[in-house]
């Protein structure tokens, strides 16, 4: 799409349906200073909340800021106990509404609280890899601790290495007994929201 290539200074000389048109099929493919701009724009033309109501794109995307934000002005401990927190209301089967409302209580936005849980899935998705990742970490000692104790018992070589390898194994061990629980939680609450 050409129209993707306009500068800041640009979209305010195209007419409304063709920054339109660049809002419903090009939002994906924008950088975020490219969508921040046509945003202004959008909003200076006050086309911006009936575009949010037809274009899901728009609306995620809009999110994602918004969480960025959020996450940007909240200590990282803080924004990660407040999603453990909606992660638990939501296996406990509360509504968004009513998570909205538990949110208020610890004295967040509504704004925010809102957001937050229209971005439950997506943030329930990056959660996941983040500890598959982390899993991934806790493989890796485990297999070479392993290893190293077949070879010293094969070989019979010098005792710290068997030290060494029995301390492979048992932190592998421990960062996979920590991981792999939360992320299958995580996996079962992703599946229960998509099926609902």
């Amino acid at each position: 799409m050409s129209n993707l290539s306009i500068v800041k200074n640009e979209y305010s000389h195209l007419p409304d349906e063709e920054l339109l048109q660049v809002a419903r099929e090009g939002i994906p493919y924008l950088s975020k200073h490219h969508f921040k701009d046509l945003q202004e724009e959008l909003a200076y033309r006050h086309l911006d909340d009936a575009l949010a109501n037809s274009n899901k794109a728009y609306q995620s995307l809009r999110n994602a800021l918004a969480l960025s934000a959020f996450d940007h002005s909240t200590d990282g401990i803080f924004a990660a106990a407040v999603w453990k927190l909606i992660f638990e209301w939501k296996a406990q089967g509360k509504s968004d509404e009513a998570i909205c409302a538990l949110l208020a209580e610890q004295q967040i936005h509504p704004e925010y609280a809102n957001m937050l849980v229209a971005c439950i899935e997506p943030q329930l998705e990056s959660s996941i890899e983040q500890l598959k990742t982390a899993a991934f970490a806790g493989y890796i000692p485990t297999l070479v601790g392993l290893v190293t104790i077949l070879w010293v018992w094969v070989f019979t070589l010098a005792p710290w290495y068997l030290f060494i390898g029995l301390l492979l194994l048992v932190t592998g061990s421990l960062k996979l007994y920590t991981v792999l629980p939360k992320q299958r939680k995580l996996q079962a609450l992703l599946q229960q929201i998509k099926k609902r």
